[in-house]
């Protein structure tokens, strides 16, 4: 068994001090303790106060955009499949008009 000598209490403070700073900045610096203070930052100060109080925040008007912005930003794979689920209409062709979709066209 190897024996090291002991510390002196000033230094073996700094190293203890030093080893909790490393701890404390690795627990900090995590992807989600990232992700959430991305998260924070880009929210208005009522919507920040909402999240910390309860775990979620209402998404309203203008809001939307930015909640799809940060969607794809971090889960790209996840909004891009449920942006692909939704159903696109084409008001173009015969199909997208109300009402005339099995109508032949009159010919002239």
């Amino acid at each position: 068994m190897f024996l090291f000598p002991r510390l002196p209490a000033t230094r073996r403070l700094r190293c203890e001090a030093l080893r909790e700073l490393y701890r404390s900045y690795r627990s900090e610096n995590t992807c989600e303790a990232r992700g959430l203070r991305l998260l924070r930052e880009w929210l208005s100060p009522c919507q920040r106060e909402q999240f910390d109080a309860q775990g979620y925040f209402d998404v309203i008007t203008g809001d939307v955009m930015l909640a799809q912005k940060i969607a794809l930003e971090t889960f790209e794979r996840r909004a891009l499949a449920v942006a692909n689920r939704c159903l696109i209409v084409d008001l173009r062709s015969n199909a997208g008009r109300a009402g005339r979709a099995n109508t032949p066209r009159p010919s002239t």
